[in-house]
């Protein structure tokens, strides 16, 4: 599979996994009295770190076919922090459940949540710039 492909696979996972976790964060902000609000949360959150996991996979693959060199673009940079926020993110969000202390927990998951959704908005923009499909 030539890079041409593999970019528009990656563009599709990673803006997917952005409007499932912004979507996770209105639902979780807008619902909060409704009882599917958190199975809803849950799988969005997981939703947006897989399918986000797997887009920077793809993305590490295109680098290896285009030039073999990492992280030299912002783009790149911002990406690869997007990835860390979106395994921990969601990690946390899953320890709530599993730990004494939920309030500090719960606050730093929400917290990282915007956070992630707000890295993850910069790395869309930066690799829509880095394309040339935005010409700012």
């Amino acid at each position: 599979m030539g890079y041409e492909y593999l970019w528009r696979i990656h563009a599709v996972l990673m803006a997917s996994s952005f409007l499932a976790m912004v979507t996770g964060i209105v639902v979780s902000l807008l619902f909060k009295k409704k009882k599917w609000r958190f199975k809803v949360h849950k799988r969005l959150g997981i939703y947006a770190g897989s399918s986000g996991i797997a887009a920077l996979v793809i993305a590490g693959t295109m680098v290896q076919i285009y030039n073999g060199v990492h992280f030299t673009s912002l783009h790149a940079l911002l990406g690869g922090i997007s990835a860390v926020l979106l395994i921990v993110t969601p990690q946390l969000g899953l320890a709530i459940m599993r730990v004494k202390k939920k309030k500090p927990v719960r606050l730093i998951h929400k917290t990282l949540g915007y956070v992630t959704a707000l890295m993850m908005g910069l790395t869309i923009f930066s690799g829509l710039l880095f394309m040339g499909i935005l010409g700012v």
